[in-house]
């Protein structure tokens, strides 16, 4: 049985009917008195967003270069070399996120893949002293037992895998990449998902949605 490490909170309706949310949750997403939030209704559940005028999430893209070369890729029509980013870019955004009275969530990705950065797992650490939830995409093809346990030991909260292809033919004309064997490599990457998956469980956050798989097929 998979067990929450996050503790548990509770809200009160008052005798008026209203719902009151414990200050520190309050202070913490900057409800400040006669501030308006939008409320969402689910099925089952209701969520509460921050104020519009709180930064929600932060993009990050630690790098523009990728292990494959996808023909579907907006980088094949790139004049500009391709490189990561530095150091003191890097260590800029981290004094910025720091400063920021409300922390978001931040996202790595963008056109490059994440996980050619080998600084990685050091980088989501940095960020998750400083932000919310943090995330990932990655192709999956360089995501090893190692690198599982890295950034599981980081706090990455959720990594999301992106494949081209439910089949053979379909996979192997998108992903042109050079350092791509063939089909055999979706196996491959979902083997190292489900395994990142385990290491998860048997860490000390079971419960983080860190290794669920998201599949974007383009075809």
């Amino acid at each position: 049985m998979v067990t929450s490490t996050k503790p548990t909170i509770w809200a009160q309706v008052n005798e008026r009917g209203d719902l009151v949310i414990p200050r520190d949750l309050v202070a913490r997403y900057g409800l400040t008195p006669g501030a308006t939030v939008r409320v969402e209704e689910n099925t089952n559940s209701v969520q509460i967003h921050r104020p519009v005028t709180h930064l929600a999430k932060v993009y990050i893209e630690p790098t523009s270069r990728c292990n494959l070369s996808c023909r579907t890729c907006i980088r094949n029509a790139w004049q500009k070399p391709q490189g990561n980013m530095s150091s003191s870019t890097f260590d800029r955004l981290i004094k910025s996120l720091r400063e920021l009275l409300f922390p978001p969530d931040v996202f790595f990705g963008g056109f490059g893949e994440p996980l050619l950065i080998p600084r990685i797992a050091e980088m989501v650490a940095r960020v998750k002293a400083v932000a919310g939830k943090v995330e990932i995409i990655t192709n999956g093809m360089l995501l090893t037992d190692q690198l599982s346990r890295e950034l599981i030991d980081a706090g990455l909260d959720m990594l999301w895998v992106s494949v081209d292809g439910a089949t053979a033919e379909h996979y192997s004309d998108v992903r042109l990449g050079r350092l791509c064997r063939p089909y055999s490599k979706i196996s491959s990457a979902s083997k190292n998902c489900a395994a990142q998956a385990a290491l998860r469980r048997k860490s000390a956050f079971p419960s983080s949605p860190c290794g669920k798989i998201l599949s974007i097929c383009r075809y």
